[in-house]
């Protein structure tokens, strides 16, 4: 990726993601936080600290870790805030990524759509 100018970066941020409120955890192989960012608080996870196990905070993702696959994807995921999340694991260098995406307005146009069929 180191081939993409930042601007470009920068520009499909923007276009793609900047409006989906992301946060990330950053997971050791047995579930065990050791970073986060974002804006986690969207998805009800507060208070964390180094070494918490996931599932202290984010209770769909009980039982994942070890991750048997190198990535998954769960869509429309409720949040223990009732907020819908796209949620992406996948693995990395440093551990397992968890990038949780606001899909509230998805969730709402696929709710839309099977009423008007």
């Amino acid at each position: 990726m180191s081939d993409i100018a930042a601007p470009i970066l920068e520009y499909i941020y923007d276009l793609t993601i900047k409006d989906r409120s992301p946060a990330f955890l950053l997971l050791k192989q047995d579930g065990s936080i050791q970073d986060w960012g974002g804006k986690l608080e969207t998805y009800g996870i507060h208070s964390i600290k180094k070494g918490d196990p996931i599932e202290a905070h984010v209770l769909i993702l009980d039982g994942f870790f070890p991750l048997d696959e190198e990535q998954t994807h769960l869509p429309c995921v409720e949040t223990e805030d009732g907020v819908s999340a796209d949620t992406h694991i996948f693995q990395g260098e440093k551990g397992y990524w968890v990038l949780f995406l606001d899909a509230t307005m998805e969730e709402a146009r696929q709710k839309l759509s099977n009423w008007l069929k």
